[in-house]
């Protein structure tokens, strides 16, 4: 599976429910071991936006799987998505 980042941008707030409904979305990702970090930024600088960052087949894959979110399906976020080549040091530092 590759991994993808996506860029978050709040259109318009959302309820209660669609927060429960964003956090059973996410857990279902991490059960399927697709998850790997959500959250949004914390420097104060933007804080209508945030990053989100999972596994997936494909881009393709992956718009798929963010169209089923709540949080783009009630209309609240809108998102870029782009793939990341992660560098670790179990690789050398060299992106897969």
């Amino acid at each position: 599976m590759k991994n993808f980042i996506i860029l978050t941008k709040w259109k318009n707030k959302p309820t209660q429910e669609i927060v429960q409904n964003h956090i059973a979305f996410l857990d279902g990702l991490n059960q399927k071991g697709q998850y790997i970090l959500a959250g949004p930024y914390g420097d104060g600088v933007d804080n209508e936006a945030g990053v989100f960052i999972f596994k997936a087949e494909s881009k393709e894959d992956a718009e798929s799987i963010l169209n089923t979110d709540p949080f783009i399906t009630e209309g609240c976020q809108e998102f870029e998505i782009r793939q990341l080549m992660i560098a670790n040091p179990e690789k050398g530092y060299k992106p897969e």
